[in-house]
């Protein structure tokens, strides 16, 4: 089952940056990108709320103060990252990013490791590392596409690895130290307070003179509700994953597997032209998806008989 929530996480994963690369191009500051995120937030508090609703289980939102803790965690976590990740991909291409989110996976690895004493394997540190070098590779894409990454552009790569780590994290902390609790609950608080944070940013930055909020199209507010919409399904989804897989394999699986997803959707709909960069660097993240998660059933009968 975890691979089947996994799955459906990631279905969503992918329509949400289908949308998010779309919605970026009406982002033209940084007031922008907090306020078009706040109303996503507010819309996943929406849809939590009544998917607890169908399931009858209003009354699981009375909860005790480890949820509330690790809530307030992975929802300052989750709104510092929406941010970073409009502005990121609004500056540079979409597949350099999310291979660049490959590195925030060693906070969910080492953490659980540390913490929850989950075994991280010689073969699974091996396929880490090839997406590592799958994600120097694609940094060479991205100059090539939109030239060289500026420093700015640096550090918005660097802090989207970080907080997405950290939030994946947060799913492992919950699950271990919530063992009987309800993965919708979780998500309506992680967006509580994300909205909260973001609602605190954006009068911070009202006082600035910023200029007035830019007035996007109708357009634009029909992706932030599709993103809403699905960025719950992922956090709901991967949560109950989290409880079934090792922090070890769901993260790097999950974060592979988007790689893939991606480079079809800018290839595709994006129209960021293949090139022997990224062609490897693809390659390369497959491949050590193959050595992470099917070392035992098909690589090591292969040692052997070799």
């Amino acid at each position: 089952m975890g691979y089947l929530f996994l799955a459906i996480a990631l279905l969503a994963g992918a329509t949400k940056g289908y949308c998010g690369k779309r919605s970026s191009g009406y982002v033209t500051q940084t007031r922008d990108a907090i306020l078009l995120n706040l109303l996503r937030m507010g819309l996943c508090i929406v849809t939590g709320f009544f998917t607890l609703l169908a399931q009858g289980q209003l009354s699981a939102l009375a909860v005790d103060s480890t949820t509330l803790w690790i809530t307030a965690l992975s929802g300052t976590c989750t709104a510092m990252f929406v941010v970073c990740w409009l502005l990121t991909v609004k500056c540079g291409a979409y597949m350099q990013l999310e291979v660049f989110l490959l590195a925030g996976m060693l906070i969910p690895m080492v953490g659980s490791a540390a913490m929850y004493h989950e075994q991280v394997r010689a073969h699974q540190w091996i396929g880490f590392a090839l997406m590592l070098a799958a994600t120097f590779l694609m940094c060479s894409y991205n100059k090539r596409i939109n030239g060289k990454t500026t420093l700015k552009g640096l550090i918005l790569l660097l802090l989207s690895a970080i907080f997405n780590g950290l939030t994946d994290f947060s799913q492992k902390i919950f699950v271990a130290n919530v063992p009987s609790g309800n993965a919708a609950v979780y998500s309506f608080y992680t967006y509580v307070f994300a909205a909260v944070v973001l609602a605190v940013v954006f009068g911070l930055s009202s006082v600035k003179k910023q200029g007035k909020v830019q007035q996007m199209p109708a357009k634009a507010y029909g992706y932030v509700v599709v993103m809403a919409i699905c960025l719950f399904a992922y956090s709901l989804f991967k949560t109950k994953a989290a409880s079934l897989l090792p922090a070890a394999q769901l993260y790097p699986l999950s974060q592979g597997l988007s790689i893939i997803l991606s480079s079809i959707m800018a290839t595709v709909f994006f129209k960021e032209r293949m090139t022997r960069e990224s062609v490897i660097g693809i390659s390369l993240a497959f491949i050590s998806l193959l050595i992470m998660n099917c070392y035992d059933l098909l690589i090591q009968p292969l040692l052997n008989w070799i």
